[in-house]
């Protein structure tokens, strides 16, 4: 994890340590959670793997490489 990494609910810089990554505390992982339940968030678009299979590979990869790096 770099080291200026900030949480994606609140902004706050992440400890180190954090147990509740990406997020800097149990209470902006459950807030998130929540705005998903309530439908606050949505994802963009429908994936068709039969027309999207470049994009869906390239996403992939680049986990992959993140995976890598991280571990």
């Amino acid at each position: 994890m770099p080291a200026d990494s900030l949480c994606p609910g609140c902004g706050k810089a992440l400890a180190e340590d954090a147990e509740t990554v990406p997020f800097c505390s149990v209470r902006c992982r459950d807030v998130d959670l929540g705005n998903w339940f309530f439908e606050r968030y949505r994802v963009s678009r429908l994936f068709d793997p039969e027309n999207d299979q470049e994009e869906f590979q390239a996403a992939l990869d680049s986990s992959a490489e993140e995976a890598q790096e991280g571990g």
